[in-house]
């Protein structure tokens, strides 16, 4: 076989796998390997489609072979940059990426990606330097001005972040995480009325394992007249939204609607406590309602401000009986003491668990509190010990859904928490709660509040630093042991 046949081969390939026939390119690609095993190009190109499907051990192990074979190519050490990255190999990314960079000084997709690396590995002044010089190579790249707006949100610098997240959206108007991002920001702004018509764009945002947006009947609700008309409320993302966001359920049933909320089984229950709702599984056979509308998109059509949230509470409500008998299990341990909810990690999934989460031990100045028990809130705790001093209860066995857990804090004189569903839980059950809002915080929590307008029964205590809890725990041990001392 000729080289012009080789490269005409190649070049088919390339066009099936520039039209987005993943498979077919995959199998030309293959079909050339098998005759010519060192056709690097046809190897990386293998690559870039694993890189494409998300098989990243795959396609790191391809273009390590393509340039092993070919040492000079940028774009080969580009790719490869991308595939560590998504392995979490950030070292050997940015390592990858400068070789890139060596290469071929006037690439700017070179520049963007070890920008990435350095960001993962919190480097973010390199990671910005590297962002922007992508932006003077090509003065357009939307997703490098997208990484220099993350890293002003990252610096707490928010309406900065908004105006750049605004700047990419110019460039590239449909560029969906750009939209989600300034979305945060606009609502951590406290512009409702902005922020949630670009939070509609969560539905195209494929960074996140977002579920699709429903597309089958009935029609999604966008305001249209409610009186005497079914609607079904779908919850979306995590417990905690759902807790939050079915506040509005009643809204709707005000409007003159029957209201149906579907979501997972772990919640049905309490959310069935809701006012003017039923409740039905995802999976549930119902009658076709009128309208659906999915749980997050509530407050664009219902054009809700910071002045009218509808922050009443309780507005779910654990079961008395249930709650009673957390009384007295409490109250067979003697001593009367302030009991405090304690939850101070979130399921793990979350990217960002790790900012939002506190190891058990940061809380060890709470120790020398008197006449106070803490009692915990995790369904599933984390292998921790428990500081010395610290008297914990463990009610984890007892915990098997979310009636269950508002059934313990209803019986809780004050609750403790991350911004996780036990939060949420606490403030929608009107129990008096201290929050623990990290430096980047939800967009829920806006900016500089100690309060919050979804929950009146809730204080926020903020990192003033990235990463340091102890400000806050300290802040929270002294107002603990100021209401332990009026309490007695």
């Amino acid at each position: 076989m000729t080289a012009e046949t080789i490269q005409a081969i190649y070049q088919q390939a390339q066009s099936l796998h520039q039209s987005g026939d993943l498979r077919a390119a995959e199998t030309a690609y293959r079909n050339l390997l098998a005759q010519h095993p060192a056709h690097a190009d046809a190897l990386h190109s293998l690559g870039v489609i694993a890189l494409q499907l998300g098989r990243f051990d795959v396609a790191m192990d391809l273009i390590q072979r393509a340039i092993k074979l070919d040492g000079s190519r940028a774009d080969y050490y580009s790719n490869f940059a991308v595939a560590l990255m998504n392995l979490n190999l950030n070292e050997q990314a940015a390592a990858a990426g400068r070789t890139g960079l060596q290469l071929r000084p006037d690439n700017p997709t070179a520049a963007y990606n070890l920008g990435i690396a350095l960001e993962k590995m919190d480097r973010l002044e390199e990671a910005a330097a590297y962002y922007r010089k992508a932006i003077e190579l090509n003065p357009n790249y939307a997703e490098a001005h997208n990484g220099v707006a993350c890293l002003l949100l990252m610096s707490g610098e928010y309406e900065q972040a908004a105006a750049a997240f605004r700047r990419v959206i110019e460039l590239k108007p449909d560029y969906a995480l750009a939209h989600w991002h300034l979305a945060h920001m606009l609502l951590m702004l406290g512009d409702f009325e902005n922020g949630w018509r670009e939070y509609e764009w969560r539905w195209k945002v494929t960074e996140f394992a977002f579920p699709p947006r429903p597309s089958e009947p009935p029609p999604h609700w966008n305001g249209e007249d409610l009186a005497g008309k079914r609607i079904r409320i779908t919850t979306e993302q995590g417990y905690g939204d759902a807790i939050q966001f079915i506040r509005f359920a009643k809204t709707l049933a005000d409007r003159g609607a029957s209201v149906i909320v579907s979501g997972p089984p772990e919640i049905q229950p309490l959310l069935a406590t809701a006012s003017g709702i039923d409740v039905a599984g995802q999976t549930d056979t119902v009658k076709m309602p009128d309208f659906q509308i999915s749980m997050l998109s509530l407050p664009r059509v219902l054009r809700t401000s910071l002045q009218t949230i509808p922050s009443q509470t309780p507005y779910l409500f654990p079961l008395a009986d249930a709650v009673q008998q957390c009384r007295d299990r409490l109250s067979e341990l003697g001593q009367r003491k302030l009991n405090i909810g304690l939850c101070w990690s979130g399921r793990r999934e979350p990217p960002n668990d790790a900012n939002r989460s506190i190891p058990l031990q940061e809380f060890a100045s709470l120790a020398t509190i008197a006449d106070v028990r803490f009692v915990s809130l995790q369904k599933d705790r984390p292998d921790e010990a428990t500081p010395p001093g610290i008297e914990l209860l463990e009610f984890a066995n007892a915990l098997n859904n979310f009636s269950d857990t508002a059934a313990l804090a209803g019986a809780l004189d004050l609750i403790i928490s991350i911004d996780t569903a036990v939060l949420h839980l606490a403030g929608a059950l009107g129990k008096p709660t201290w929050a623990l809002i990290q430096f980047h915080p939800d967009c829920r929590w806006l900016m500089k509040r100690e309060d919050s307008p979804w929950y009146p029964t809730m204080r926020l205590f903020r990192q003033s630093r990235f990463g340091d809890w102890s400000e806050p725990v300290a802040r929270i041990a002294a107002e603990l042991t100021t209401l332990a001392q009026r309490t007695r």
